[in-house]
């Protein structure tokens, strides 16, 4: 597993080759997106917290040789970082995070999507 990749004071992606910890700290997952390889199906798990029992909040899945893409609007909020779970045939997951609680914290979603609607005026 790779480490984080810090894009700006906030916003990272990692790119996830084996199970373990993404990140140890807050944040909110912007998206996830894994790869099946040739070998047969493959599933993941994104989990709120810093091992392999914490919490369960996305299950993703592919067909072998497909991609699971998904993007979450609003951001998905982990409190106590992110472990991933990776099943067999996983050929990789890529991760983005926003790490700034004041942009994409809960209490705040409403101020998200007032922000994110402003790009498009």
């Amino acid at each position: 597993m790779s480490g984080l990749t810090e894009l700006s004071k906030s916003f990272c992606f990692v790119r996830v080759t084996g199970s373990g910890r993404v990140s140890n700290f807050p944040g909110a997952v912007l998206s996830a997106h894994m790869v099946a390889g040739s070998g047969g199906a493959a599933t993941a798990q994104l989990r709120d917290g810093h091992r392999s029992g914490a919490d369960v909040v996305v299950d993703l899945s592919a067909a072998a040789s497909h991609v699971d893409a998904r993007t979450f609007v609003p951001p998905l909020w982990f409190d106590e970082g992110v472990y991933v779970t990776l099943g067999e045939n996983v050929e990789s997951l890529f991760v983005t995070m926003d790490t700034d609680r004041r942009s994409v914290a809960p209490e705040r979603a409403r101020s998200w999507f007032e922000r994110i609607g402003s790009w498009f005026r």
